[in-house]
């Protein structure tokens, strides 16, 4: 879920067929449309992965102060545990501490956990290049009958005799 506020200008929203009553820890809030978000980084966790296309639900209400509510569904989906007995959160071998009500607030806090050397972001991108590149639309094979012993008058490396026996 995202905030009404939190979005970019501009942003498109879309209707959902019918508005929806939603419960969340901050109370409850109605919904009304939701956002393609094309991409989510925790830079905490690393600053090369991160999700893709989700459908972000848009709230509006005054009585919930977070920006972004990340659902069970997407944090399982992710591989993402919460311990609430360590107080930390865990994603891809990282494991990351949970942070107090206005730590979102602290502009230096931001700029270290922003911080990304580019060289790292400079070799994620061109992995995801690479990666990209290995795969292509496999399309539909075409089969027609084989003539095998022209295809095997055409094989230069076969003995007279391999060519006899085939």
């Amino acid at each position: 879920m995202i905030k009404k506020s939190a979005l970019p200008c501009g942003a498109k929203l879309i209707p959902l067929p019918r508005g929806e009553g939603v419960q969340t820890t901050g109370g409850p809030t109605q919904v009304t449309h939701y956002f393609l978000l094309d991409t989510i980084v925790f830079p905490e966790f690393s600053p090369t992965q991160y999700l893709k296309e989700r459908k972000m639900m848009v709230f509006d209400s005054p009585t919930v102060r977070y920006d972004i509510i990340i659902g069970y569904k997407t944090l399982a989906e992710m591989g993402m545990s919460l311990d609430f007995k360590a107080n930390k959160m865990r994603w891809l071998d990282r494991s990351v501490p949970f942070h107090p009500k206005n730590w979102f607030t602290d502009k230096e806090a931001m700029r270290q956990v922003l911080k990304t050397p580019p060289t790292a972001v400079l070799k994620a991108e061109a992995m995801d290049a690479y990666a990209d590149s290995l795969f292509h639309e496999i399309k539909a094979a075409k089969y027609e009958k084989a003539d095998l012993d022209a295809h095997v008058k055409m094989l230069k490396h076969l003995t007279d005799l391999q060519l006899i026996n085939s």
